[in-house]
């Protein structure tokens, strides 16, 4: 039994620790108060769900009774990480606009604004509930001081047939930032479980989606400025975001980082750059060149010590306590 009591105070100590040195990092690195531009963010924060049972979604695993016995403890947790991973990709200047998939509903956000490191920071949200089976959407946050809100709206995706496809819907936000009126997506189209190949069509359906809203704002206006971000679940020269969306006339920020040794996410020891920017090439001159988010915290090591995997909040059922199994991307507006 004391052998266990001593197991305990080590891991304690030892978590402990990280923490200090995770906080000391983001006190100490270089304060951006002469940087002039805004700075525009996306990420996917891994399964953010609340402790509530919700009948209409299956939410039943993230449930104190559920089998990841997810609790308030590990909830409020997950909140106060992503908040940092926020303040440390703002360099202490909070982004201006940051897009968030795979959040349940607009109670975790309300938390995640008011109950986070971010509560200083007086975040405004856009949300709408999605038809995803599993109840995972996407959202916004901006501070109002930066970015101004016209309007919003979800777009329901649909599939070749016409019919609603039930997953999650894309976000459209028009306003207006440092005086220029843009129109905003955030996307998190279907995974790519069951293959890749088995399920393009399903992240076909998301582009062309996606791109029928985009002609209608070009038809309007040939220089609208559109900024395009979100975890595509394809990469950037894969068929759905190469051919049906970008096309040519759009330009896709993330594009020449494509890398073998580069990503935003690590799947079966392999980069995958599924988080991406994209621009018309209006915007593209106001805009700097988009950057993936990476620090020693955000890995965890492994049995040879080296740091290579996304530290996330679970490994399959087993409780991990990192911060998502995704890699933020951010750019600047200048």
């Amino acid at each position: 039994m004391k052998y266990l009591i001593f197991a305990m105070l080590l891991f304690s100590m030892f978590y402990l620790a990280c923490e200090r040195n995770i906080d000391n990092e983001i006190e100490h690195s270089p304060k951006m108060s002469k940087r002039t531009s805004e700075r525009i963010m996306f990420y996917n924060v891994e399964n953010l769900f609340d402790t509530i049972d919700d009948p209409h979604k299956a939410d039943n695993e993230f449930l104190p009774t559920g089998k990841k016995e997810w609790n308030s403890q590990k909830y409020f947790k997950k909140l106060n990480q992503i908040g940092k991973v926020i303040i440390a990709v703002g360099e202490w200047k909070a982004p201006a606009i940051i897009g968030l998939c795979e959040i349940e509903n607009r109670t975790v956000l309300n938390d995640l604004v008011n109950n986070s490191p971010l509560q200083k920071m007086q975040y405004q949200i856009v949300h709408h509930e999605s038809p995803d089976p599993r109840g995972i959407d996407v959202a916004l946050l901006y501070n109002a001081k930066k970015f101004r809100v016209l309007s919003d709206s979800a777009l329901t995706i649909r599939k070749r047939d016409s019919s609603l496809a039930r997953t999650r819907d894309i976000l459209y936000v028009q306003g207006i930032l440092e005086k220029d009126t843009i129109h905003i997506y955030v996307n998190h189209w279907s995974s790519r479980r069951g293959g890749q190949m088995a399920t393009e069509q399903k992240r076909i359906n998301g582009a062309n989606t996606l791109r029928k809203h985009l002609d209608g704002v070009f038809s309007k206006n040939t220089n609208a400025k559109v900024l395009i971000m979100g975890d595509f679940n394809d990469e950037p020269d894969n068929k759905s975001v190469y051919d049906v969306l970008v096309k040519g006339e759009l330009y896709n920020a993330m594009f020449n980082k494509i890398s073998v040794s580069a990503g935003t996410n690590r799947y079966r020891n392999k980069w995958n750059m599924l988080d991406q920017i994209i621009l018309s090439n209006t915007l593209k001159r106001k805009m700097s060149e988009a950057e993936i988010f990476k620090r020693d915290w955000l890995f965890s090591e492994d049995k040879n010590g080296e740091r290579k995997n996304l530290f996330r909040t679970y490994q399959g059922p087993i409780y991990k306590g990192g911060y998502s199994d995704h890699l933020p991307v951010y750019i600047d507006f200048l």
